[in-house]
């Protein structure tokens, strides 16, 4: 249990592969079911299939309820939300230029492609046809910038940018022209996808984070009692670590908070990354590794006494001396040696060492979703953690004679948002705090407004 004053910030999880780094992510996420916080947990890496199945149970098992999950890229994610700059500086962030001309020149391409007056694009084709010479001049025809966008268009490099664009979006294969967004999900899982350029995977990543970073700041309700995203092996990812950081720092004042997760300090990233990632953390969870001294330098060093005895040939001659002399908070050796699950998290200059419980739930693996688009491979099969409830009985007139009965009310659906504004508000009673209190009873009246929150306050 991750004490308050933990929630809603950075946390670096690191230890080699097999010591239980997974099944604490599943205690934490089932914490974070039961305190009814909204978790997004990215597989940078994506190489435990059986990984969906598993959060999904321990979220489960945390909430109490069946939550509402979404799989990406099983479930294509809808990327385009936003306004024309926003959308703009997402699409710049996930390509690298060597050259600053090319930059300069796409730059202009995309942000002319999404501020047209008829509004930005909402899918990959839209942009790529708006990308094209004949498209962006017809969206800007007869407009005071037709000039301008004639001399872009037969620049230097204009061609190069609609190429780059494409092919990337080729690769990707629609996974970011769904439907759904974060907020229509409790739980989502976001598994890399392997394609076959090193530099797409990584430029997937970016806008995976891109978007996950405007909806925390922009799109997220400021009174919803918190997110919490997990970042697993980013470091497998080219330059994952900077849009990590990127993504912890944006973040930080939205109270979403970012569990990274590493197998050593150098999935960290260079020195520069790693001093800033670690930097940003509120604390440091370290399982078993062999070179574990540069993550145990944030716990400080404590001051112990030494004391040495002379000897002779005859034994202890009387003569001693005492002298005071720092070691390590946590001893390096004792990391090197752990058993498997156990750990030390280190915060704010204090340790505490600490075993991992296995989970008490074992998952099934879940039949996930197949990609599907453009009509093509359509999945009729469920996953399984979705439930049929019975359709209710319907009740039974009283006819009187010459009278049509009354209309029965229509009330309206429950709202998705309920099982979680309860275990929020549970919890905020049981923490006493007041301002999730309140925040909660805010939102509770926006989104579910046939929920009498105060019927379930302690008397």
């Amino acid at each position: 249990m991750l004490p308050r004053e933990l929630r809603g910030r950075a946390i670096t999880l690191a230890g080699v592969p097999g010591v239980g780094k997974t099944v604490l992510q599943r205690r934490l996420v089932s914490a974070d079911g039961a305190r009814g916080r909204r978790v997004v947990f990215i597989d940078a890496k994506g190489t435990e299939p059986t990984l969906p199945a598993e959060l999904i149970a321990a979220y489960t098992a945390g909430a109490g309820f069946v939550p509402r999950v979404k799989l990406w890229p099983a479930e294509p994610l809808s990327g385009w939300e936003g306004d024309p700059m926003e959308l703009a500086n997402r699409l710049l962030a996930v390509q690298d230029w060597s050259e600053p001309w090319y930059e300069r020149v796409a730059s202009r391409a995309i942000r002319l492609a999404c501020g047209a007056d008829i509004g930005p694009p909402r899918s990959a084709d839209e942009l790529l046809a708006r990308l094209t010479a004949p498209g962006l001049e017809q969206l800007y025809a007869g407009t005071d910038r037709a000039e301008l966008v004639h001399q872009l268009t037969s620049a230097k490099g204009f061609e190069g940018a609609a190429l780059r664009y494409g092919d990337f979006f080729d690769a990707l294969q629609g996974r970011f022209d769904g439907t759904w967004s974060y907020d229509q999900a409790d739980l989502a899982i976001l598994t890399l996808p392997v394609l076959a350029a090193r530099e797409d995977a990584s430029a997937a990543f970016r806008l995976l984070l891109e978007d996950l970073g405007h909806y925390g700041v922009a799109r997220k309700d400021r009174d919803d009692q918190g997110m919490t995203v997990y970042l697993e092996e980013f470091g497998a990812v080219s330059d994952g670590a900077r849009a990590a950081i990127d993504l912890a720092e944006r973040l930080r004042d939205a109270g979403v908070g970012v569990v990274f997760v590493v197998q050593s300090y150098e999935g960290l990233g260079d020195e520069h990354q790693a001093a800033r990632l670690l930097g940003s953390s509120a604390a440091l969870i370290v399982h078993r590794m062999p070179q574990p001294e540069r993550l145990l330098a944030a716990a400080g060093q404590v001051w112990t006494p030494e004391q040495t005895w002379q000897l002779d040939q005859w034994g202890p001659d009387g003569h001693a001396s005492l002298r005071m002399t720092q070691r390590p908070l946590v001893d390096p050796d004792a990391v090197r040696r752990a058993e498997v699950g156990e750990a030390w998290v280190i915060a704010a200059g204090r340790s505490l060492h600490l075993q991992v419980a296995e989970t008490p739930y074992s998952p099934q693996p879940a039949e996930l979703p197949t990609p599907h688009r453009d009509g093509l491979a359509v999945v009729e099969e469920r996953p399984p953690w979705v439930v049929d409830l019975p359709e209710p009985e319907p009740a039974a007139a009283t006819v009187v004679a010459g009278e049509l009965p009354p209309p029965r009310p229509v009330l309206p659906p429950p709202s998705p948002e309920l099982p979680r504004l309860r275990l929020q508000l549970a919890t905020a009673v049981r923490e006493g705090d007041e301002l999730a209190l309140r925040r909660v009873l805010k939102r509770g009246a926006r989104v579910a407004p046939t929920w009498d929150a105060q019927a379930e306050l302690p008397s």
